[in-house]
């Protein structure tokens, strides 16, 4: 991983004229790389890319596939780990074909992102794993194994807070402070 640090902190020193203009450069480059570790696997884990915006998550997404999985070598040496939202895709679909006069509402033009979104996953991941849906009794599990003291509540927080797991664990972290705090008297 650092000799890509490396290439594109080279190509960050050089004058914009000497940036590279052409993708089948850094194609070459990359390939020179893999060349050289042959015998290395490469894993690159990329998270949370529900965090982006739709459109620049599809962006992402077609730089993997323009870069790595047709450079010369790296198909065979590179392993992507993505975790991203279908329909976080269908949206980036929606925003590439500028397609925001639809009304957002319609169940059909929903349906229709969706299912370009899973087409367009099927394309580029060779194995998707499906995250199971959350419900109550997932939450319940997470919060007994990550926050045993806040068990006894999960009804009242999934119904307060819903199924995220990420507004639940920040929800019982702040409890827990406020739990400490609370025996200590308060902050001195």
């Amino acid at each position: 991983m650092s000799e890509i640090g490396e290439v594109v902190r080279s190509r960050l020193g050089a004058s914009k004229r000497e940036v590279v203009n052409s993708i089948e450069e850094i194609r070459c480059e990359l390939g020179k790389m893999f060349e050289q570790n042959r015998s290395k696997r490469i894993v690159i884990l990329i998270d949370d890319l529900d965090r982006c915006m739709p459109d620049v998550a599809l962006d992402i997404l077609e730089m993997i596939k323009i870069f790595f999985f047709e450079s010369k070598g790296a198909r065979a040496q590179c392993l992507f780990i993505i975790a991203a939202d279908q329909a976080l895709i269908g949206e980036g679909l929606r925003a590439r074909y500028n397609l925001s006069f639809v009304e957002k509402d319609s169940l059909e033009i929903q349906n229709l992102l969706n299912q370009k979104g899973r087409e367009y996953f099927e394309k580029i991941i060779q194995f998707g794993v499906k995250v199971p849906e959350k419900n109550i009794k997932y939450c319940h599990r997470f919060i007994a194994t990550n926050f045993p003291l806040w068990a006894s509540s999960t009804d009242i927080l999934t119904t307060a807070l819903g199924t995220n797991p990420r507004r639940l664990k920040q929800t019982c972290n702040l409890l827990s402070y406020k739990r400490i705090v609370a025996e200590d008297g308060g902050l001195s």
